[in-house]
């Protein structure tokens, strides 16, 4: 994000997904509001967090510095950390529904959504 300033949205899209309409456009002034764009259930995060609540594989996030701090808190969760494993005891508390104790990058957007609101 820091390295191209230039770009207002980034695409993200995970290694195992793919696009099967090449001449799709997406509709970014539909997102002229938002900072993320993300394909899922509000209810499924916010009233009952379930950690199939969004699809954490592909999505839209804006370039700017409320994502970028979304983003480092992302990271900060992730396996390179010393507590690691405890936030995947504690995603597992906050998300019933989730079958395994180990944080995945999915598990843990929900759960920062869930913090911030």
């Amino acid at each position: 994000m820091m390295a191209h300033p230039e770009a207002e949205w980034i695409f993200w899209i995970d290694s195992d997904a793919g696009f099967t309409d090449k001449d799709f456009k997406i509709p970014l002034k539909k997102y002229e509001d938002y900072n993320l764009v993300f394909h899922g259930w509000r209810s499924l995060i916010f009233d009952k967090p379930s950690w199939t609540g969004l699809n954490a594989g592909v999505f839209l996030i804006r370039n700017c510095q409320c994502s970028m701090e979304l983003m480092d808190e992302c990271a900060n969760m992730g396996p390179q950390t010393q507590d690691f494993e405890e936030w995947g005891i504690i995603q597992k508390l906050i998300l019933k529904d989730k079958d395994y104790v180990i944080l995945d990058d999915q598990a843990g957007i929900i759960y920062l959504l869930l913090k911030q609101e």
